[in-house]
């Protein structure tokens, strides 16, 4: 079973800034959090709390570490409240999420419908409307700087204070990336972000593609919230990459030695370890990172189910790692 929710930021108009989505019935209040997130491409960078709207109830649902809005009671905590529990008991459809209690930005959610449909993570189905950018300074903010990013005749400060908000959806060239894909410090967007904004864009392929990987997302998230493990993914995922490169160097030549030895071909010691001599760098890589803290926590990512499909990942492998080292150990000692 599934929850059907509409999801409006509220005092933004021209156009309305809204979501449908799907949530499954066994998600706790933070998992609709990052839902909420992800659906509309906050960056969940601020406390948050769902409350109840004027006719539903003196009530609020946060984290330990977030405050009662005005006139609400201490929040029921968002981990272990259930959605879909919570909201029947109290026969709520309509309540508030509020993100940013600077920016104060305010999302009125209806509950339209109880669905049968069987589902593990949430799906946007609608929506309409650019989400405004982080830290802009709320609704009224983000009016005046759409009719400023509009507007013909832009003071340098305008300028400034454009590029300044809109950084986010700066646009660079492939040479503005040095060769490990970070940006270069000396970099100028070929096109500014403000520029790039559009206010009325709304693409749900990557918010479903994001739906997709929730549980990493959620993951990460729960790191913040001291429940679990921080993952550093960007960094986990380019050290597998790079050792399993270094080991299909490794593993190539050791079996050119052994296909070749197999066929007959006699190979001499020094051929051999002219061979080995080339992959000495990765040996000594591969030998470091088995067993290591690296390793370990590559591994507990794993089998956590958290990295994405597609990743190969033979160097988790204990053995098969163990053994490739071996084998290239033993012909190196010939």
């Amino acid at each position: 079973m599934a929850l059907q929710f509409h999801i409006r930021i509220r005092d933004v108009h021209s156009p309305e800034v809204w979501r449908r989505i799907l949530l499954p019935e066994t998600f706790t209040f933070r998992q609709f959090h990052h839902a909420v997130q992800i659906a509309f491409d906050w960056e969940n960078r601020h406390l948050y709390q769902f409350a109840g709207a004027a006719s539903g109830g003196n009530w609020c649902v946060g984290e330990d570490n977030s405050n009662p809005l005005p006139g609400e009671n201490p929040p029921f905590p968002a981990k272990q409240t259930m959605v879909r529990t919570f909201l029947l008991e109290r026969n709520i459809t309509r309540f508030l999420y509020v993100y940013d209690f600077g920016d104060n930005w305010v999302h009125d959610i209806t509950l339209e419908a109880h669905t049968n449909e069987l589902m593990s993570m949430p799906r946007c189905i609608g929506g309409e409307g650019a989400t405004p950018p982080e830290d802009c300074g709320g609704p009224e903010s983000y009016q005046h700087l759409k009719q400023l990013k509009s507007s013909q005749r832009k003071t340098a400060e305008d300028h400034r204070l454009l590029e300044h908000v809109f950084s986010r959806y700066d646009l660079f060239l492939d040479k503005d990336f040095d060769e490990y894909g970070d940006l270069r410090e000396d970099a100028v967007p070929d096109i500014y972000g403000w520029r790039a904004f559009r206010p009325a864009a709304c693409n749900l392929r990557p918010v479903n593609r994001a739906y997709a990987d929730f549980r990493l997302y959620e993951t990460q998230m729960n790191g913040l919230h001291g429940d679990g493990p921080v993952y550093d993914f960007n960094a986990i995922l380019a050290r597998i990459t790079d050792m399993e490169r270094r080991y299909d160097r490794l593993n190539a030549a050791v079996n050119n030695i052994l296909s070749a030895e197999k066929d007959g071909v006699c190979l001499s010691r020094r051929a051999v370890r002219r061979i080995m001599k080339i992959t000495e760098e990765d040996r000594q890589r591969l030998s470091d990172y088995l067993g290591s803290a690296d390793w370990w926590t590559d591994r507990q990512a794993d089998e956590d189910g958290l990295l994405p499909d597609g990743l190969k990942r033979g160097v988790l492998g204990e053995d098969t790692l163990y053994n490739l080292l071996e084998e290239a150990d033993r012909l190196q000692k010939r």
